[in-house]
């Protein structure tokens, strides 16, 4: 299976690197490696995290380089076809994670609305792609990560105008206090910790 092949290449080139213990959380999402406990209790545990900012990167660096190859004045739909596929494959190389999963189908469905004007809010969006990913996998909303990303997300986007300011200072404290905020109940549910120092170490972390 290509795919497999595909995703067993990433492992062993990582793997002929030196410490690569953390290139495999922060790109392949695997832990197992480092010592997670050290990391959690300091509230940085997110930072190996899969979560919308890989996807993020990876689609931002994609759409740069799209348009500069497509060089077409009206946005078309096919960078953003493009870039979904490769998002899948790294969805599938890591694990397919439904914190991924869900970031790479709220891309492609931003993208559809952006090109054919549809005008739907960022939020009804994310509630569609809650739909399709329950739709496909029911016990997806027993997975941690995708209760977080997913809610983290939407309170960010249902607060995006409030508060909202041309201070690019004030709008990473807002955004960190939000997922704080968010994350703070399903984080003491399911771990029995609190740690607020993770507000200064979540500025930054972009969601989306």
């Amino acid at each position: 299976n290509i795919l497999y092949k595909l995703k067993n290449i990433f492992y062993k080139r990582i793997y002929k690197i030196n410490n690569n213990e953390f290139i495999y959380a922060l790109i392949l999402g695997d832990s197992s490696y480092i010592n997670g406990n050290s990391f959690r209790n300091n509230g940085v545990s997110h930072l190996f995290a899969l979560s919308g900012l890989h996807v993020s990167l990876i689609s931002l660096i994609l759409l740069k380089i799209l348009s500069l190859i497509f060089k077409e004045k009206d946005i078309t739909i096919i960078p953003y076809l493009i870039i979904f596929i490769i998002l899948l494959l790294y969805s599938f190389i890591t694990g397919l994670r439904p914190s991924l999963l869900r970031a790479s189908v709220f891309f492609l469905l931003i993208g559809i609305n952006k090109v054919y004007y549809f005008n739907i809010k960022g939020e009804n969006l994310l509630i569609l792609v809650y739909v399709i990913l329950v739709f496909i996998n029911p016990f997806v909303i027993k997975d941690i990560s995708f209760i977080l990303s997913w809610s983290i997300t939407f309170f960010l986007l249902f607060t995006s105008e409030i508060y909202k300011t041309k201070n690019y200072i004030i709008n990473l404290l807002r955004t960190s206090l939000i997922s704080l905020l968010c994350s703070l109940p399903i984080i003491v549910n399911n771990f029995y910790t609190i740690n607020f120092f993770s507000l200064i170490n979540k500025i930054g972390r972009a969601h989306v």
